[in-house]
């Protein structure tokens, strides 16, 4: 409510914009601690100098504002995050709070704080624990208040809480000679990639006439979620030969296109029922689903020999 314009005292400038006994107009300049730079003046309020209780005639405290600066933060486990908050019409060294509507599963250190506002800035960090636990990331509500820490809320930001996880193709490069010749021509080599909680292997191996051959099968992702992550695998170097084959068995997908490690096997074979010497090369990557950020990845040379062999 916009102060009067005759027979105005110090109270009711101190009701306006705040303030606490024993109070003088020295406080009260514009942009100050009390009177924001956006407050309505039709007197003038000065910034500095000579001021004059008539300088508050018909004056009015501006409407404060207050918002997170994004919608989402995200923040890594056993890291930290800074919160950047702006406002408008708050005056320097006001204290505002933020809060966690919940915190289920105590992945914040500290639920709640305070910090102070500046030139209409102001900012605090939130720090996420550390766990051992595979897990998809969480989504936390982050709450801007005033008051208190049980305050009036101002705004809200969804906060994430992203899992660590060690990304690790091993070997980074291998080479599968594939050799048949019986009777038969019947070879296949190729990458499997399980992403579940129980088998997150990274296997490399051959097929030769039904028989399976696993050269390598190492875990390849540790203390994270394999569902946070997509993979792909691609040729990168050499001809295939019109004879051979590819098949994307299980939940596997076509070469060259990303799939979320969702399910429980990922399995992409070439293979050929014709003689042939061919040789080529597949590279597996891994990414990070929500930065799209290649994590790891790997080479798998496959040299294919197969001659038929009359009985």
């Amino acid at each position: 409510m916009a102060l009067p314009t005759t027979n105005l005292s110090m109270s009711a400038i101190q009701t306006e914009f705040g303030g606490s006994n024993p109070i003088s107009l020295s406080e009260y300049y514009k942009g100050g601690s009390f009177v924001s730079a956006g407050a309505t003046d039709p007197n003038t309020i000065p910034t500095s100098g000579t001021i004059t209780i008539g300088d508050f005639r018909g004056a009015s405290a501006a409407a404060p504002t207050y918002a997170f600066s994004a919608g989402s933060y995200t923040v890594l486990e056993g890291s930290s995050e800074s919160i950047t908050v702006n406002t408008t019409n708050v005056s320097n060294g006001t204290t505002l709070y933020w809060s966690l509507a919940s915190d289920p599963g105590n992945d914040i250190v500290t639920d709640s704080g305070s910090f102070t506002i500046s030139s209409n800035s102001g900012s605090f960090t939130v720090s996420a624990a550390s766990d051992s636990n595979n897990e998809s990331t969480e989504t936390l509500t982050l709450q801007l208040r005033t008051g208190s820490t049980s305050g009036t809320i101002r705004d809200t930001a969804d906060l994430n809480i992203q899992n660590v996880a060690n990304i690790n193709l091993t070997p980074a490069t291998d080479t599968l000679p594939i050799v048949d010749e019986d009777g038969t021509v019947s070879a296949a080599g190729g990458i499997q990639l399980e992403g579940t909680s129980s088998a997150d292997t990274y296997n490399i191996g051959t097929i030769i006439d039904g028989v399976q051959s696993q050269e390598h099968s190492n875990v390849w992702i540790t203390g994270g979620d394999p569902a946070d992550y997509e993979a792909r695998v691609t040729v990168t170097s050499g001809t295939v030969n019109s004879n051979v084959s590819f098949t994307n068995n299980g939940t596997g997908t076509s070469v060259g296109s990303w799939i979320t490690l969702s399910g429980t096997n990922y399995l992409w074979i070439w293979q050929t029922t014709s003689e042939l010497s061919n040789t080529f090369t597949i590279t597996l990557e891994i990414r990070d689903s929500a930065t799209q950020t290649v994590q790891d990845s790997a080479t798998v040379e496959l040299n294919f020999e197969t001659v038929f062999v009359p009985a």
